[in-house]
Formats: structure tokens, C-alpha cells, sequence
């Protein structure tokens, strides 16, 4: 019950929080301060900050690849979102299943990775869930529809970007939409089957301040 609580109250400053970065972004407010950072180390505040989360959905966080990289960005900016797109992963996720994430050097900054099963993305909602107040909740958990508009908005402030991918898991194998696309004799299975396991991927790419300094809003 106590696990069950904090995961709530951690829930709710995440909501807050949105909510007033979401306010300062419209208002030019939403400050810009880089500095040197150790992207792992905002990683591993985050994972322990939403333990709650995870042990109340049995849930495992595994970072596949992480790499020990220092990245001149926004430290608060980037631990947002970074917490955002764990705390989605977490809250959209299946129930005793494992999140993977990977961490690697990209150009001047770093690309975070993040793929949880659960109830995936429709494929027309791929650009729309970043959106702000954009919201596709089939099983009614709630939220604000503004942690992964924060996201692409943090991500752009550092001249960064952000992607969603989505498709489904067949033997054990994360098969996009694309690759259904391209290969349907090879992909066959009936996606009206609610047995279907889904998957959800995010990608944030932050190249950091040597190439974000000269538009930093």
C-alpha cells in the first residue's frame, strides 16, 4: 500500500510539473541553462526515482546499452524529459514485463532509446501523441496529454528531435508497422486478436549545446 502510494504521489508531481513547464514553454518562459552532464547519471536519479512506479507494476528497467557520456545540454530540461518518456513507458506498459532503454553518443550529444510492451501505438498516432493535450488511452489510466509534447518541445530547444515507432511482437521478434508493410507474406497474424502483444519505441536525440547555442528557444 505504501509503495502503491508514492507511486501515486510521484505520479502526481509529474502532473504538476508538466503542467507548469507546459505553461512556461507558451509563454517564452521555460529557461535554457547548459551545461556539462553525465546523461547516465540522469538515468539512474530517474529509474530510482520511479521505482515505486515499476515495483507497483512489476515491472524490470533494464538499459541494455548505456553508455558513460558527458553531453552540454539542459540538466533539469533533459531529466524531464527523459522522466517523461520512462514514466510513459511505465504507465502504458504490461504488467510484469521489462522496459529496455540504451543510451549512446550521438554526434556532439547522445540518443535515447526506450521500448516497453503494452498497449502500443496506432500506427495514424504515431505524430499526433506529441501533440499537445493529444491523448490515446484505451484502458482509461489518465494523465495530462502533456509528457510527450514537453518532450519534442525540450527536444527542439536543443535543436534535438524525437520519434515514435510501434508495431507488434511475433515470436519475440519487435516487428514496426514498416516491416509489416514491406514483408506481409512474412508478417501474418489478425490485429483484431487482443491477445496481440504491442509494442511502443521513443527515440530522443539531443545533439547537444555546441549546435543547439545559436537557437536555444
Amino acid at each position: 500500500m505504501l509503495v502503491g502510494a508514492l507511486s501515486s504521489l510521484k505520479l502526481m508531481q509529474d502532473m504538476v510539473r508538466n503542467y507548469l513547464a507546459s505553461s512556461k514553454v507558451k509563454n517564452g518562459q521555460l529557461s535554457f541553462n547548459p551545461a556539462s552532464v553525465k546523461i547516465k547519471r540522469i538515468i539512474s536519479k530517474v529509474t530510482k526515482r520511479l521505482e515505486p512506479a515499476l515495483q507497483t507494476m512489476h515491472m524490470d528497467f533494464v538499459c541494455d546499452r548505456c553508455d558513460d557520456i558527458a553531453v552540454v545540454c539542459d540538466e533539469f530540461l533533459v531529466r524531464v524529459a527523459i522522466n517523461n518518456l520512462i514514466n510513459n513507458a511505465i504507465k502504458y506498459g504490461t504488467d510484469g514485463t521489462t522496459i529496455h532503454a540504451s543510451l549512446e553518443k550521438w554526434q556532439d550529444g547522445f540518443q535515447f532509446s526506450i521500448t516497453n510492451e503494452g498497449i502500443g501505438i496506432p500506427e495514424d498516432k504515431l505524430e499526433a501523441i506529441y501533440e499537445e493535450f493529444s491523448r490515446f488511452d484505451p484502458l482509461g489510466i489518465g494523465g495530462t496529454g502533456l509528457g510527450l509534447f514537453l518532450v519534442r518541445k525540450i527536444a527542439a530547444m536543443h535543436n534535438g528531435s524525437t520519434e515514435a515507432n510501434a508495431g507488434y511482437i511475433l515470436d519475440n521478434e519487435f516487428v514496426t508497422y514498416d516491416m509489416i508493410k514491406e514483408n506481409p507474406d512474412l508478417y501474418t497474424f489478425d490485429i483484431d486478436d487482443k491477445e496481440s502483444r504491442k509494442f511502443a519505441t521513443f527515440v530522443l536525440r539531443i545533439p547537444g549545446y555546441k549546435t543547439a547555442k545559436d537557437n536555444p528557444n
